[in-house]
């Protein structure tokens, strides 16, 4: 969706009490990371990444637009859904969609939207392979470092579309991630990998989200009603070559078996300056082109 397509839609007056609360009461909820007694830092960020969340949510989910005789939702305008409590992918253990890491050292995160494409919501066969988390955590990223729960999230969903026999012709599996952590912040990531053993994963730069005037909400909402691309050009195409202008920091993995490293380079890439669409298409817009990482670190 476009910079002036999410410009007609706006969010309906009528938002029950615990909204308005919300909205009225955003820059208040924010509790400090420091100083506070009694809470972990992470259950701090962790709250305030959740708020951004709730909020980010409802108007996802309330913005209608204006034009229209019959207003319709911004969320009922496009063909991502919640993943159906009969899809073979919920029958595939969830591993780190869950939430839990295996040490204590990373804070815990929630995966609190799976969503899939199907162009024809009474046909399952136009289910695409291409899906969209939305995630939150108490975990505080830095620019060039993708966070645990992150890739991991993202090496969970492919290896669950790896398995789902619906899938065994497809050759390419695209996620992504709106992703909120602390303080309140948040970054939009999307990866892509073919079993020729490629996975490669894209951040934007981190957005602040703690005042409520000033946070993307535009953007994130633009990514949350974008399209699918597939096809060769997509699979195969030379990134270098591609047009659009959204600049962020690409990174790319060789794996002999999805999960298992191929060789000692692959465990910090550098981050490379990259167009950060390329299976999820979002028109015309141009993020800040920063570089402030030199390495990927798991953790």
């Amino acid at each position: 969706m476009s910079s002036e397509q999410i410009k007609e839609y706006s969010l309906t007056s009528d938002q029950n009490e615990g909204f308005r609360k919300l909205s009225d009461g955003y820059d208040e909820m924010y509790p400090s990371p420091e100083g506070f007694l009694g809470r972990s830092i992470s259950d701090i960020t962790g709250f305030n990444a959740e708020v951004a969340f709730f909020y980010l949510k409802r108007l996802y989910e309330s913005s209608y637009k204006k034009t229209e005789r019959y207003p319709k939702s911004l969320a009922g305008s496009w063909k991502w859904g919640q993943i159906r409590h009969d899809s073979p992918f919920l029958g595939i253990p969830g591993g780190l969609l869950g939430g839990h890491s295996l040490t204590n050292k990373i804070p815990p995160w929630k995966v609190s939207a799976d969503f899939e494409w199907q162009d024809d919501y009474r046909n399952p066969e136009t289910i695409c392979p291409h899906m969209m988390l939305v995630m939150h955590t108490g975990a505080v990223a830095i620019e060039g470092e993708l966070l645990f729960c992150e890739l991991g999230c993202i090496a969970q969903v492919i290896r669950n579309r790896l398995e789902q026999k619906e899938f065994e012709k497809t050759s390419l599996f695209p996620v992504l991630i709106i992703s909120l952590f602390g303080p309140r912040h948040g970054r939009l990531v999307q990866a892509k990998f073919n079993k020729s053993g490629v996975l490669k994963v894209r951040a934007s730069p981190i957005y602040n989200f703690v005042r409520k005037a000033e946070a993307p909400w535009n953007l994130f909402l633009r990514y949350y009603a974008c399209e699918p691309r597939d096809g060769p050009e997509i699979e195969f195409g030379d990134d270098g070559e591609e047009s659009v202008p959204t600049q962020a920091l690409g990174y790319v993995f060789h794996v002999s078996a999805f999960g298992k490293k191929k060789d000692a380079s692959t465990k910090n890439p550098k981050p490379v300056p990259q167009p950060l669409e390329f299976a999820f298409s979002c028109i015309d817009e141009m993020l800040p082109d920063r570089t402030c990482g030199e390495t990927l670190r798991f953790g």
